[in-house]
């Protein structure tokens, strides 16, 4: 139910006159349908308050680990519309009316896809506010917010470290456009001319891939990705065909230091396997703090290519132990010694202090955590899982993240606080059991699952 249909299922059993399912209906609210409509935020706030960890405000979250940054925000949830373009990971949003800062953690998608359009921001200076503009400093594009919800609860025991993909828009999920993330080329940094146009698909010839992927039919891409010079990294791609009569396929792999430079890898990617796709992987050593990575396929016949990704080669993935604030502060971390010093010495001795991080704890102070070893640089990404809070609704159109076939216990809620306030105590009684009924139903469905269902 929308926010008026749940106002208007508290009014008929309280047998009062229900008001008009549109805008005009919503603000024209008079005596107890006014009180209702207040109400029914507050009956979300208090099955929210239930159980902070309800599925439907899961999340999961992405940060790159900067080098010297040991503490990082909660996300905070951002409802967009007007995606002008592909904004940049980790970029800086700031907010038109709000002058709000922070780091994007999550891009959203863009090209005519309206699913999933939200952006993650680690917040750094004040607080953005709905139905304002957006604007990414290093991309200039823009989008409009809508419902901000916040961060309300971290599971510390889902960090994990991984090593950061340097690839942006390597799986293509979303819709490719050249100039975003990748630029198309007329010709491979080995001189071989090209005169297809990359583009996006996901079938061929009957066979629907999970993701999409990019198809090279004589056409050359590249993507600029930050490196660390003198530093090993490792490529790694998925190729299939879609071309039926093909036995082989070979994709050409570059990395330079500008478009047209393969001083740091010129390598071929071959699969005989055509039709059941095959993970490629080289390595190359950067000379530059940025490369460029060159993929091209000089043959006229289709060539697909997805999960693309570029690591650090000696960089590692693990889970991140968890320790209490406690534990933080009065020492029991690597070697027997304080994480604060460790710290300390990651500034006054930098070849002892910084290192690669195997703790998380809790920061007392905001809504924070902090990551120990601190990083020296940033070839590092840390996943995790968290939970965001309701907005309130607001017009009449708007709906709760409750899932539907749990709206009676919203109804439930609010007829109980209509009747305290009518001092019908006996109704509140009837109502606050209904609704407490309810939440043991919900925990009991949504909290008590087995992992796996097995037939008997």
């Amino acid at each position: 139910m929308n926010y008026v249909e749940l106002i208007n299922a508290v009014l008929f059993d309280l047998n009062e006159t229900t008001i008009a399912e549109t805008a005009a209906g919503l603000s024209g609210t008079r005596g107890v349908q006014t009180t209702v409509k207040k109400d029914i935020n507050k009956a979300i706030r208090d099955v929210d308050a239930e159980y902070i960890q309800w599925p439907w405000h899961f999340h999961n979250g992405r940060y790159t680990l900067f080098g010297g940054k040991g503490k990082y925000k909660y996300p905070v949830k951002v409802e967009v519309s007007s995606v002008s373009g592909g904004f940049t990971i980790n970029e800086m949003i700031t907010g038109g009316t709000s002058s709000a800062k922070g780091v994007l953690r999550r891009v959203p998608p863009h090209g005519g896809h309206t699913d999933e359009q939200y952006m993650l921001i680690e917040p750094i200076e004040g607080e953005f506010q709905a139905s304002e503009t957006l604007t990414g400093v290093s991309s200039t594009f823009t989008a409009t917010s809508g419902d901000i919800t916040f961060c309300t609860d971290v599971d510390y025991d889902s960090f994990f470290l991984r090593p950061q993909n340097l690839i942006r828009q390597g799986d293509f999920d979303k819709t490719y456009t050249l100039g975003s993330f990748w630029d198309s080329r007329s010709s491979d940094p080995a001189g071989t001319s090209t005169s297809g146009t990359p583009a996006l698909s996901n079938s061929v010839s009957g066979r629907t891939y999970a993701a999409g992927v990019l198809r090279l039919n004589d056409g050359c891409v590249d993507q600029v990705i930050p490196t660390i010079a003198n530093r090993t990294y490792r490529i790694t791609a998925r190729i299939a065909s879609a071309t039926i009569s093909s036995t082989s396929e070979t994709l050409n792999v570059f990395a330079g230091s500008s478009s047209d430079k393969d001083s740091d890898l010129s390598t071929t990617f071959t699969i005989t396997n055509v039709g059941g796709g095959e993970i490629k992987t080289a390595t190359f050593t950067a000379s530059t703090q940025q490369t460029f990575i060159s993929l091209s396929n000089t043959a006229s016949q289709n060539l697909d290519v997805d999960f693309i990704e570029v690591f650090e080669a000696d960089a590692s993935a693990t889970t991140l132990k968890y320790k209490s604030f406690e534990e933080y502060h009065e020492g029991l971390g690597r070697h027997h010694s304080s994480y604060r010093q460790n710290e300390f010495l990651a500034l006054s001795a930098p070849d002892d202090g910084f290192n690669s991080p195997d703790c998380v704890y809790r920061v007392r102070s905001d809504n924070s955590f902090g990551i120990t070893p601190i990083p020296e640089n940033t070839q590092y990404d840390v996943l995790f899982d968290f939970y965001d809070s309701s907005a309130d609704l607001s017009i009449f159109t708007d709906k709760p993240k409750i899932p539907v076939r749990y709206h009676d216990v919203i109804v439930a809620r609010v007829k109980y606080y209509t009747h305290i306030l009518r001092g019908n105590d006996q109704a509140a009684q009837f109502s606050f059991r209904d609704y407490e009924n309810g939440i043991r139903r919900m925990k009991t469905e949504l909290l008590n699952q087995k992992d796996y269902m097995r037939a008997v």
